[in-house]
């Protein structure tokens, strides 16, 4: 008889067991040519140009040009490879450009829109990947993508940013306007929270409770404070249940919802420069926002444009630090309801440093002080007792008794405030700020019309930063397009659309539109879609 043949069953798993999890090895970043894709007999690329959308190809140049370093050093080099972060970034960006800002749409959006293919090179991230990404990279995203992006922009169209415009609105946050409280209810629910946490120290659930609690009424006793300082009432003070870093505030609807203050600055060809998101104040966002604007044009920036409201001292302040003349109109001084004398009717002397009454006394330097409220200290200048007796203007001046003088406190940033009102005594000043509206408006406009801005999506005052600043780069990569249009019609460098070129930048586009050969529009009308 012959050798028996012993059966071997086949292995059905490549010789892995069912379950077992097969590390694969790391090749690097997942960044595939997006012209390997066909759509008929042409290439992604060639079919993108045929109709038009060649400004989707000049996006994913621009962002493949950008040093991903800094990203790509935050990822573990074993195990799978994952996606390039331009890759994913881009995704971001053309979404948001498209009003799709949401996960979920930004997942659909890399599986069935052609634009989106291209920039992913046919990867389709799901959208708890987006999610990681920028939980991962939020602080990058923030500042250093941000200013990355807006100066290869700034270079690629030889912009030179002397002048800027700023201005800020408020967008209402991704917290329920039903769950406004008060100080009172805050603390509270805070003082049950912490009762109930002593009492259940192993329960996870009660100590997380009692946690958001705490920070919810530390938030309300901060707003309280802050409230109190400008005159308002702490009881009335509200702060979000579930967003304790949304202020509440009366948005341009004259609603009252949690919402942030998010600002931009701007250049005259309306690209943003710097963007930043306050929780209260658009005057705190000065300071940061001409730090990225001078960092983005190199130390370009001379002169920023703002509207009635940052006419105060603190604002020509934080520009003056860093070499930028600051102009805004002034707001009305503040009067006595009885018609007395203001503080604006006392001139300061530098020179001598005393004030000098409607009368023309001397009020001269007694002493110093500090505003127990705000914390803002001031130099105290007084009257002869002599002179305030015997002044006929005395009624219109003080009612204070005793003949007692006159007083009036200066404070460090009124120094900053009269050079403000110097500057706008000037016709080339006063020309220069009638530009602030064209400039920044229409920012927010697109901002709020075209990428749905009109509402945060996610949590948290860092959060809401990152959606910000990822809107802003958005904004840009769409406005810079543009420029990418009128530039290929007149086969010149990058340039804008201004009025002297857009009638006919219009004709061309639609002659090539309904009348040219196919080769005549692919050459003139390349990116008009």
């Amino acid at each position: 008889m012959g050798q028996k043949v012993k059966y071997v069953q086949p292995d059905l798993f490549g010789g892995r067991t069912p379950g077992e999890k097969k590390r694969e090895k790391h090749v690097g970043f997942k960044n595939p040519d997006p012209d390997e894709i066909m759509i008929g007999t042409k290439t992604l690329g060639e079919y993108l140009r045929a109709i038009g959308l060649l400004w989707i190809i000049e996006m994913r140049r621009v962002m493949q040009e950008i040093d991903w370093s800094e990203f790509e050093t935050r990822y573990d080099l074993t195990g799978r490879s994952p996606y390039a972060p331009v890759i994913i970034m881009s995704l971001i960006l053309y979404g948001t450009m498209m009003g799709r800002s949401s996960l979920r749409q930004l997942e659909g959006l890399a599986k069935i829109d052609l634009g989106a293919m291209y920039l992913t090179g046919g990867e389709a991230p799901d959208y708890s990947q987006i999610s990681r990404f920028i939980q991962r990279h939020k602080d990058l995203i923030t500042e250093t993508f941000f200013m990355d992006l807006t100066k290869k922009i700034l270079k690629e169209t030889h912009a030179k940013p002397k002048i800027v415009a700023g201005d800020g609105t408020i967008v209402e946050a991704a917290a329920s306007k039903f769950q406004k409280i008060k100080l009172e209810v805050a603390r509270e629910e805070a003082e049950e929270a912490k009762a109930k946490a002593e009492a259940n120290p192993e329960d996870e659930e009660i100590q997380k409770r009692n946690e958001q609690a705490q920070k919810v009424l530390k938030a309300a006793e901060v707003r309280a404070k802050e409230r109190h300082s400008y005159g308002g009432k702490r009881e009335q003070t509200l702060v979000a249940r579930t967003e304790p870093e949304a202020a509440v505030l009366k948005t341009k609807d004259g609603l009252v919802r949690p919402a942030y203050v998010p600002s931009v600055v701007v250049d005259s060809e309306r690209f943003i420069l710097g963007a930043y998101v306050h929780q209260t104040s658009e005057i705190a966002a000065i300071e940061p926002m001409l730090y990225q604007a001078k960092a983005v044009s190199d130390a370009e920036v001379e002169s920023l444009l703002l509207d009635k409201g940052y006419g105060v001292g603190p604002v020509v302040q934080d520009g003056l630090k860093q070499g930028v003349k600051v102009l805004a109109p002034l707001k009305s001084p503040p009067r006595h309801k009885d018609g007395r004398f203001s503080k604006e009717d006392f001139k300061y002397d530098k020179t001598r440093d005393v004030y000098v009454c409607p009368w023309g006394k001397i009020l001269s330097r007694r002493g110093k002080g500090q505003d127990r409220r705000r914390g803002a200290k001031y130099i105290i200048y007084s009257a002869q007792r002599q002179d305030c007796a015997v002044c006929p203007l005395r009624s219109q001046c003080t009612k204070a008794k005793d003949f007692r003088p006159r007083r009036i406190y200066r404070y460090s940033t009124d120094q900053y405030l009269e050079a403000l009102r110097c500057y706008m005594k000037n016709d080339e000043e006063k020309t220069l700020i009638s530009k602030r509206k064209s400039m920044v408006e229409p920012v927010f406009s697109h901002l709020k019309g075209v990428q749905g801005l009109k509402r945060f999506k996610r949590f948290g005052l860092e959060n809401v930063r990152v959606e910000f600043a990822i809107h802003a780069c958005a904004y840009n990569l769409r406005r810079y397009t543009r420029y990418l249009g009128a530039a290929e019609v007149y086969g010149q460098g990058p340039g804008p659309i201004t009025p002297s070129n857009r009638k006919t930048f219009c004709f061309i586009a639609l002659y090539n539109l309904f009348y040219a050969s196919n080769k005549f529009s692919e050459h003139f009308y390349p990116l008009v879609g």
